[in-house]
């Protein structure tokens, strides 16, 4: 008799190297092991597995341990929509991956539906959705079924990890895919790609939206109107930070064609003879110069990323600096001290930038920016209690008995005797089998914070705060553009490393960027100014 047919190879989430479910591995697909892993080839069989790891060939991703952790965090606790990618990945193992083009479209279609979905959000006052949670909405209005939804995601990624390393439109979703770039990292694009697609407000080579110089590749922008784009959603930056971004978004760029000038050329608020006019003046200030807007959106995601992580940085020791008692602790004088001192007006700030007379603060805004930042701080403060297990340093009165007194649990309050007795939380120690209510005496909002001695259940009322710790101060002032904008002009440096200067003077663009101009009442550039 013939010889017995050989057995069909098995799942490619079960092959070497992805994991063995019987010792405990994930059932991973080998594309997901691809699409999420480190690109070092670490890896493999995991849980109890053995593996010899997968190793991604996308050379434009090489912050790959990063979105490794991150990813395994994930996978121990995913959400619903990551365990659908997940399932819908190791189901469809086998997808075959689409054309470029096909992507593009469907990159471009989310990008889209992205910018309305967070519009529409934002006024219910709601949070953006997770990227991958809105791929599945957006691909389930496209393609309808459940099943069929499953297969093109699989088929997304699949494509994806095909041509991820040709083309930086594929490069930079992929980091928003998986989530090396947050969610304010995208916010940023999503709005930088909006306003590429608005008329232009300054004097420049404004191409249609459309505009592309071959067929396939990425549309083009100006960089004068690049520079403008970065200018609004970067801040104003010092002199040599904003040099050296112009500098390298100009290295990247080619220069535009008088044919292409000649259809595209603005000014606005210029026509005829005065706008040929324009269009000399800027010519021989600087050569007009045209830049991928895919590589423009990515450089400007990168240095939105180093600008955030210089102000992070950079905070603690403005803490410092007004911390004057040197408690650890900033109160509201310090706080309105700060902004006053941080306000661009001020006469330090002013002559630091090179203006010959400051206009006179605003105490009615300095206020009034002094009162933001001090409520942030307020609910950052009750925040961090809340995560220390305790109202650290608040002076409570407490009704009724706390505990048994025997200690036996960290945190919390320790067991005490009976009937208003006053506690200092900083100092409280362990307290068995809690679960009284304590009432505050400053419980004047609806802020609770929870503690838990012993396993009960205690709940404390709390104020407004009397004092913020740093880290506190930390987290609000990363939501407080007015220090921000001080932060971006005075302590953030250029980026580190060589920059080409290839392809004319970039410095004439650079001046542009920073030349002073009008500014609102919370330091940002006016529209058009």
């Amino acid at each position: 008799p013939p010889p017995p047919p050989p057995p069909p190879p098995p799942p490619l989430h079960l092959r070497k190297g992805a994991g063995d479910e019987s010792n405990g591995a994930s059932a991973r697909s080998a594309v997901l092991a691809k699409f999420m892993s480190a690109d070092d080839g670490s890896g493999g069989g995991g849980g109890g597995g053995t593996g010899t790891g997968t190793t991604s060939n996308n050379s434009n991703n090489p912050t790959t341990t990063a979105v490794l952790r991150r990813s395994l965090v994930q996978a121990q606790r995913p959400s619903v929509a990551f365990q659908r990618l997940q399932d819908a990945l190791t189901k469809y193992a086998d997808a075959k991956p689409r054309t470029l083009e096909w992507l593009l479209k469907l990159i471009d279609g989310i990008y889209r539906g992205k910018t309305t979905s967070d519009d529409q959000r934002a006024k219910m006052n709601m949070g953006p959705l997770p990227l991958i949670e809105f791929i599945f909405q957006h691909l389930a209005g496209v393609y309808g079924t459940r099943e069929l939804v499953n297969q093109y995601a699989a088929q997304m990624v699949a494509t994806q990890l095909s041509h991820g390393r040709d083309d930086v439109r594929i490069a930079t979703f992929q980091k928003f895919l998986t989530e090396e770039w947050d969610l304010k990292v995208l916010a940023v694009f999503l709005d930088g790609s909006r306003r590429l697609s608005e008329a232009a407000r300054i004097p420049c080579c404004d191409f249609p939206s459309d505009y592309a110089p071959k067929k396939g590749e990425a549309t083009v922008v100006d960089v004068r109107k690049a520079l403008w784009i970065a200018d609004k959603l970067l801040f104003r930056r010092g002199a040599k930070a904003a040099i050296a971004f112009a500098q390298m978004l100009n290295s990247k760029g080619e220069a535009v064609a008088a044919a292409e000038l000649d259809g595209y050329f603005t000014a606005p608020g210029h026509f005829g003879a005065e706008a040929q006019a324009v269009r000399f003046f800027e010519a021989q200030r600087a050569e007009f110069r045209r830049v991928s807007t895919a590589v423009f959106l990515d450089l400007l995601c990168s240095e939105f990323i180093r600008c955030e992580s210089v102000m992070k940085e950079a905070l603690p020791g403005v803490f410092r600096e007004y911390d004057t008692d040197s408690d650890g602790y900033l109160v509201a004088q310090d706080v309105a001290e700060m902004v006053a001192a941080l306000d661009l007006n001020a006469p330090a700030n002013a002559a630091a930038m090179g203006l010959p007379e400051a206009p006179p603060q605003d105490p009615v805004f300095l206020q009034s920016q002094a009162d933001n930042l001090w409520r942030l701080m307020g609910i950052a403060e009750l925040e961090v209690r809340r995560q220390l297990g305790g109202l650290r340093g608040a002076r409570l009165r407490v009704d009724g008995s706390i505990g048994d007194g025997n200690g036996d649990d960290d945190g919390g309050l320790g067991g005490g005797p009976g009937g208003g007795e006053e506690y200092d939380l900083t100092h409280g120690g362990g307290g068995g089998g809690g679960g009284l209510g304590l009432s505050g005496e400053f419980a004047t909002s609806d802020a609770l914070a929870s503690l838990a001695p012993g396993g009960g259940s205690t709940t404390v009322g709390v104020g407004e705060p009397d004092r913020v710790c740093m880290k506190a101060f930390v987290e609000a002032a990363m939501k407080c553009d007015f220090l921000r904008l001080y932060v971006r002009i005075f302590r953030t440096p250029p980026p580190s490393g060589p920059l080409s200067n290839r392809g004319g003077a970039p410095g004439a663009h650079a001046n542009y960027l920073i030349s002073p101009r009008q500014l609102n009442p919370d330091g940002t550039p006016m529209e058009g100014g």
